[in-house]
């Protein structure tokens, strides 16, 4: 069969079946509205949970942290490489931001301490200007570093 005569056969057929075709074609346009009505629901519950969230906090953090492993067959394997933000990264992210916004590197560890004949470990945490706004910390004795301190 050729092109022309095959459109010819499909349009005779739709004729000849006029209740199958208004049923498929009611069938497409149920399937579509359905589809935009869902997405449009999901859009809907999207934007209510940020609005949700920007107006029941006072402070949002993001934080950022390479992938030091790496799940292969089951078993955890060390990266070779792995990416580290810098100060300079820091200060680049936060002339983005704004004034609304800051970006803090830390750097933290594992430490064991002896104090005289006790051994503990604790976690000690380094990080650029601007962590006391957003990390609620607060110094146990003496006073946190500032720019001035070496």
């Amino acid at each position: 069969m050729h092109w022309p005569a095959l459109v010819v056969s499909a349009a005779r057929s739709l004729r000849e079946s006029s209740l199958r075709t208004a049923l498929s074609v009611l069938g497409l346009v149920i399937g579509v509205a359905a589809l935009v009505a869902i997405l449009a629901m999901i859009d809907g519950m999207e934007r209510y949970a940020r609005e949700q969230i920007e107006t029941t906090t006072s402070v949002q953090t993001i934080s950022v942290a390479p992938r030091t492993s790496e799940r292969v067959a089951g078993v955890t394997v060390a990266r070779e490489a792995v990416p580290t933000l810098t100060p300079a990264d820091a200060d680049a992210l936060d002339g983005a931001l704004g004034e609304t916004a800051v970006a803090v590197v830390t750097q933290q560890r594992a430490v064991g301490v002896r104090l005289d004949t006790v051994r503990t470990a604790l976690r000690l945490v380094a990080a650029t200007a601007g962590m006391e706004a957003w990390a609620e910390a607060e110094v146990g004795e003496g006073r946190p570093l500032g720019p001035g301190d070496s």
